[in-house]
């Protein structure tokens, strides 16, 4: 079993207030919260704010969602993790999940969790070598790690938390899960209007449950004016915050 942290915060910059924005009458924080208990494997739920007023709001969601929450610094969110999971031991896992996420699918969460407990390993993504949705990422590691990172992650290894594990594999043991065929090119993370516009039509259809991650990309497959709604948009790269 391993604990979800749920990053958040009100102030995004291409969307502020993005993770408290309704689909079919849910926040994307409460499709989130809901996807890492329907998981069955995380036997806790924090959400990570920060201490800024402005997200006052996030907190009053959580605890409406019955859910803990940490606040911390705004920019670095490493340090919001540690706070997170400070009375938590070096051997506890934690899964890291962001709340600008709502289609994540609880049954890729297990796998990421399971896989991670079978690999013996110190970090497993969907990430190393992305062939999911952006939006469907969920990363697996220990709270050993985080702590040995913190003495030199730096910079935007701070601000997303895990680079400074996966930039280091002479450090640490690293485990990527690939899926066939690939749907990399897909985006299903909300950072800007369009986006939420995108997965507003994609929940419209598929209905208010955490979709399966293959019923999701089969949708857009046979829906390209759908995936065409938000494929313009260019991620922002990991130093941009």
């Amino acid at each position: 079993m391993a604990i979800a942290v749920i990053q958040a915060r009100m102030s995004s910059t291409r969307l502020p207030g993005k993770v408290l924005e309704q689909l079919e009458g849910r926040s994307l924080l409460e499709w989130v919260v809901r996807a890492a208990k329907q998981s069955g494997v995380c036997k806790d739920i924090v959400v990570a704010t920060s201490t800024d007023k402005s997200d006052d709001p996030i907190v009053g969601e959580a605890e409406r969602l019955d859910v803990n929450v940490s606040r911390g610094e705004m920019d670095d969110v490493l340090s919001r993790f540690l706070g997170a999971l400070s009375v938590q031991p070096d051997e506890a896992v934690f899964v890291r999940l962001t709340a600008d996420c709502p289609l994540l699918d609880p049954d890729l969460i297990a796998m990421c969790v399971r896989s991670f407990e079978k690999a013996s390993v110190d970090y497993v993504s969907t990430i190393l070598s992305r062939s999911l949705p952006r939006g469907l990422d969920v990363e697996v590691s220990t709270v050993r790690a985080l702590r040995e990172i913190d003495s030199f992650a730096t910079g935007y290894q701070r601000a997303h938390v895990t680079p400074a594990i996966y930039e280091n594999p002479q450090r640490f043991s690293l485990a990527g899960i690939f899926f066939e065929p690939p749907a990399s090119d897909l985006r299903v993370t909300v950072d800007t209007e369009d986006d939420l516009e995108a997965v507003t039509q994609i929940v419209e259809i598929l209905g208010d449950s955490p979709p399966r991650w293959k019923d999701l990309v089969e949708l857009l497959r046979d829906r390209p004016d759908l995936a065409s709604i938000n494929a313009h948009i260019v991620q922002k790269d990991l130093a941009e915050g």
